[in-house]
């Protein structure tokens, strides 16, 4: 992938577009995310919707390191959320949480670093998701192959100093 982006960045281009093709309703809101990114000069701008309680669909955090302050995004799966938001006091769970829509853009360099950093140092993480025969959760219906998020692009690039990322909700 690295030898691509870095042949679309010799070639005058400068962002590259993430999205699941699974929800096609995204497509209409590529361009207004795409004129943000412009706007703002961020390196890695995702699109978020408000979501809807009990949706099961990660959320867009920003998580912060109590010991060093570093402030990282990421997209949390339902389950990751839970185990952070259980211990809150009732009152303290965020008014809106912003439900990942998988579509990002991302700058060709920022791409390239995160890339390459990969060589050398791996820091995006794979991820299996098994799909169970029954409630059981014994057997599963298929073979399980590990994948790697494209959200943890976002997070990783976002945890390099330098690197803007923002957050576009819109509904």
């Amino acid at each position: 992938t690295q030898g691509i982006a870095k042949k679309w960045t010799e070639q005058g281009k400068s962002r590259i577009l993430f999205l699941q093709d699974s929800n096609h309703l995204v497509f209409h809101a590529i361009l207004p995310l795409l004129g943000q990114t412009v706007l703002s000069n961020a390196d890695v701008n995702v699109l978020a919707v408000e979501k809807i309680s009990n949706d099961p669909s990660g959320s867009w955090c920003a998580l912060q390191n109590t010991k060093t302050n570093q402030t990282v995004i990421s997209s949390l799966e339902p389950s990751e959320l839970q185990l952070l938001l259980k211990d809150l006091p009732e009152g303290q769970m965020p008014p809106i949480l912003l439900g990942n829509t998988n579509v990002f853009f991302i700058s060709l360099n920022t791409f390239v670093q995160v890339m390459d950093a990969e060589q050398t140092s791996p820091k995006l993480r794979e991820s299996v998701f098994p799909s169970f025969r029954d409630s059981s959760r014994v057997k599963v219906r298929q073979p399980v192959v590990p994948l790697t998020l494209m959200q943890d692009i976002v997070r990783v690039a976002g945890s390099n100093s330098g690197v803007s990322v923002l957050i576009t909700q819109l509904e």
